[in-house]
């Protein structure tokens, strides 16, 4: 097998990564938006009861968006996937952005939790499938990392900016994640489920260096997949 380049899948992962640095926008906003919102009554007045819920409810969005999001994954790509995540993203931060009542920002923290809870599936797997085995824990890193350094963001933007500009701020992120991200390649494993093998070899050129001869790696990708679809038919034999 020819040596690989290592810098275009370090970029690759990074700019998966960039999905989890929106999701730490999301997380660290309530810290600073806390007693501007409660206390000092920014937007409209609101209630600890009513910011519990726009606090916690991101949770829940995470867990039921945990649910579909594989079957979009291998239906669709996980480029696409994470794409489309963008949607709810921008969704969110305009309903909290222009929120007039507790509804709007409750709904807009909950399509958050959405894309939030999807792109902590998603991204990794993508990141794992890009890499090369001797360079996958250091890309796997990356998406805990820029979460990290998305709540610091939150943290540090919110303490000079009002509620207002903190979300409009946060909410540019996922602009300039699908900015840079369209530009990545799929995910050779995904294509070589999907039998698309002439696409796989373009991804994976594009990941390794022209020079690479992806042969050798999609044939035991292939070989993977048939091991995986007869394990998952003998189990569901046995049973």
């Amino acid at each position: 097998m020819s040596e690989t380049k290592k810098l275009p899948q370090i970029s690759a992962g990074l700019a998966a990564a960039g999905g989890a640095f929106c999701v730490g926008t999301a997380l660290g906003w309530s810290s600073p938006a806390s007693p501007r919102l409660v206390e000092e009554g920014q937007y409209f007045p609101i209630t600890q009861d009513q910011w519990n819920w726009i606090a916690s409810i991101v949770t829940v969005g995470c867990a039921i968006s945990c649910i579909p999001i594989g079957y979009f994954m291998n239906k669709i790509g996980r480029k696409s996937t994470m794409m489309a995540l963008v949607i709810p993203f921008l969704l969110g931060w305009a309903l909290i952005i222009w929120a007039q009542n507790f509804a709007m920002m409750v709904s807009g923290r909950f399509f958050l939790g959405l894309a939030g809870g999807a792109f902590c599936i998603s991204a990794p797997q993508y990141s794992a499938e890009i890499a090369e085995k001797e360079i996958r824990g250091a890309i796997g890193s990356f998406f805990q990392l820029l979460i990290s350094l998305g709540i610091l963001f939150s943290y540090v933007v919110g303490a000079f900016l009002s509620v207002f500009w903190l979300s409009v701020l946060c909410g540019i992120m996922p602009f300039i994640f699908a900015s840079i991200f369209i530009i990545m390649p799929e995910s050779p494993t995904y294509l070589v489920i999907k039998n698309k093998n002439t696409q796989a070899e373009k991804s994976l050129k594009w990941l390794r260096g022209e020079n690479y001869n992806p042969t050798q790696e999609i044939d035991e990708l292939k070989a993977k997949f048939i091991l995986m679809k007869f394990l998952q038919k003998f189990h569901f034999c046995c049973n």
